[in-house]
């Protein structure tokens, strides 16, 4: 599943990568799980997270994936 995410989210459709997430529900370990996945999309090409947060400025889960990206460029 994740590299349909991954090719969906480098065209620029991040939409495919906020449904990815939330399909995990309440399952937070699956939604962990996926973040991570999301996390490694990113470090290749982040223009879909960064067209995200501009479009959803409130997105925890995006907000999350931010900053998880940040603390490892730090």
């Amino acid at each position: 599943m994740g590299r349909p995410v991954a090719e969906a989210a480098w065209k620029g459709d991040w939409r495919a990568a906020e449904a990815y997430v939330r399909a995990a529900g309440d399952d937070w370990d699956e939604r962990w799980s996926r973040t991570e996945l999301l996390q490694e999309v990113a470090r290749e090409d982040d223009a879909w997270l960064d067209a995200r947060r501009a479009a959803e400025p409130g997105n925890c889960d995006a907000a999350t994936l931010h900053a998880r990206i940040m603390v490892q460029q730090a």
